[in-house]
């Protein structure tokens, strides 16, 4: 780049140098030969000479940008952003980028990535009327130890895939490489049958303990039946057996419940998360399920099976009175059956 004609006299300040409007161009048209001038005087400068510019490689330009000779398929007029370069027949893409343009984001540290896992886990475990998680009842808490179980034994397998993926990376080169069939046999059978095996029979007693099998001492008998949108309880076991109540169940605290469910419409499903496991309510048959509360509260159940326009509003209420009071409570709570 050369100066540009019509330069200010203020040298210091208003210096002006041409650009190249064209990759490979000249700053400034190149002069015609002539001869030197007669009586010429010497050049004056207005300002002093500027003094200590910084190097700078032959492609840069003031402005801190690179000029672009050499460089193939660039923006024209240098506009100040990258080209795309297609690397081979494939489309593989090679981005251009300024070497002298850093970006200012950061990525995040190891410590505000924790406290973000962190808190994801600890609002995934947030306790709530309809977390299984948060029982109040012993068929729950099996339910909630299944699950845990079932979490654990997971986990382990997840680890023993990760560590098998990890070795084969680890592992030094040139030793004795295991065969197909090994992989095929230890990690496709003999790995999962290890830990689902075990899960598979604890799942199977732990249903056996949820089931509600007849002659078994100490339990109350009541009946629910479900009908768009609503839920009636009938309590045979109560004193007059003509009681009735329309969306709350009330149940003695301390002491096992079995609900002898039905429809009379469409199928629904009975489910109260804190206190026991679901089960559907058949139109013309019964199915029993056994809760229980093991402290007096008051606990929302659900219809847990799509039936209709106005399924989201079918919900109960599970009220576990004290075991002293409970059939005065009922009394009080109930109605005649119609």
């Amino acid at each position: 780049m050369g100066p540009a004609r019509g330069a200010f006299a203020d040298a210091l300040h208003q210096q002006q140098f041409g650009s190249a409007g064209e990759a490979g161009g000249d700053a400034e048209p190149e002069r015609k030969a002539a001869r030197p001038q007669g009586r010429a005087r010497p050049e004056r400068i207005a300002g002093p000479p500027v003094e200590h510019v910084a190097a700078e490689r032959r492609d840069h330009q003031r402005d801190r940008k690179r000029n672009h000779h050499g460089v193939n398929r660039m923006a024209r007029q240098r506009h100040h952003r990258g080209g795309v370069e297609f690397g081979n027949l494939f489309g593989n893409l090679v981005r251009h980028r300024d070497p002298l343009c850093h970006s200012t984001r950061r990525p995040p540290s190891r410590f505000t990535a924790g406290i973000v896992a962190a808190a994801g886990l600890l609002l995934s475990g947030c306790s709530g009327p309809f977390s299984t998680l948060d029982p109040a009842g012993a068929s729950a808490h099996a339910i909630a130890e299944l699950w845990w179980v079932m979490l654990i034994g997971a986990a382990v397998l997840f680890a023993l895939v990760m560590g098998l993926l990890l070795w084969t990376f680890l592992k030094r080169p040139g030793g004795a490489a295991a065969s197909p069939k090994l992989w095929l046999v230890g990690g496709g059978l003999v790995l999962p049958a290890v830990v689902l095996t075990p899960l598979l029979i604890y799942a199977l007693f732990t249903g056996e303990r949820l089931l509600a099998h007849p002659g078994a001492d100490n339990v109350l008998r009541i009946d629910a039946v479900a009908k768009q949108w609503q839920w009636t309880f009938n309590y045979p076991d109560a004193a007059d057996g003509q009681r009735v109540s329309v969306n709350a169940l009330h149940i003695p605290a301390g002491r096992p419940v079995d609900i002898r469910v039905t429809s009379s419409d469409v199928i629904h499903s009975f489910w109260v998360p804190r206190l026991g496991g679901k089960i559907d309510a058949i139109p013309g048959h019964t199915n029993v399920i056994r809760i229980s509360a093991s402290q007096p509260g008051t606990f929302r159940g659900v219809s847990a099976e799509f039936s209709g326009t106005g399924y989201t509003d079918m919900e109960f209420s599970v009220v576990a009175h004290p075991l002293e009071t409970y059939r005065e409570q009922l009394r009080r709570a109930t109605t005649d059956m119609p």
